[in-house]
């Protein structure tokens, strides 16, 4: 996914150290998680509810999923519920946090966003990772996330190689967009799964 590393590096790096401190109390620690759970699942019995008339055009043309599409994400909006967008956002910077070298970071982020089935039309990825193997040659070892002048010379290796990719830096209105893009596409995703079991099922019944 399309990001200035430099931003989400450092962005990142500094919710890890926000959140770092005293270790919670065990009983502390249940009830936050309890908490949590509660909301959660209030969340989605509100979604259900708010979206028990809002049938998948499975099959449908692009007019119709995009108007399905924009119900749902507003319905989500509505009840503060992350979009898939933002799911994706949160489990990357989440991941960025946990990760300890740079190079395990890139390969869980390039297996989700497979898996997730997202488009890598501007090969990003390859130049994150062609940036990381010239900033670690010239490191002589693997970049750690903890390393912060490794961390501004791989920076400065994706910035140039994005510029020379012709791959621009995003400003917030272009994040925006993207994550809207990424919106709409996990929801076609969702949609043609649907469409897939459909047609299982038709196949064993005739």
């Amino acid at each position: 996914m399309r990001r200035e590393i430099s931003k989400r590096a450092s962005a990142c790096v500094r919710n890890y150290a926000a959140g770092a401190g005293k270790p919670k109390a065990s009983g502390e620690t249940t009830d936050v998680v309890k908490r949590v759970f509660i909301e959660q699942q209030t969340k989605f019995r509100a979604l259900l509810t708010k979206t028990k008339d809002l049938k998948p055009p499975v099959g449908g043309d692009a007019a119709a999923v995009k108007a399905y599409a924009a119900k749902k994400l507003a319905a989500l909006k509505e009840l503060d519920i992350s979009t898939p967008g933002e799911k994706i956002l949160e489990t990357v910077d989440g991941a960025f946090a946990e990760a300890a070298s740079v190079r395990g970071f890139l390969e869980y982020a390039g297996e989700l966003r497979q898996m997730l089935g997202l488009k890598d039309e501007d090969d990003t990825m390859k130049v994150m990772v062609s940036a990381l193997d010239e900033t670690e040659k010239a490191l002589g070892k693997a970049l750690l996330t903890s390393d912060a002048q490794g961390m501004a010379k791989y920076s400065s290796a994706v910035a140039k190689a994005s510029e020379a990719a012709g791959i621009k830096p995003l400003d917030a209105a272009a994040m925006a967009k993207l994550q809207g893009e990424v919106d709409l596409e996990s929801i076609e995703n969702e949609i043609l799964e649907l469409q897939s079991v459909e047609d299982e099922v038709k196949k064993e019944e005739a």
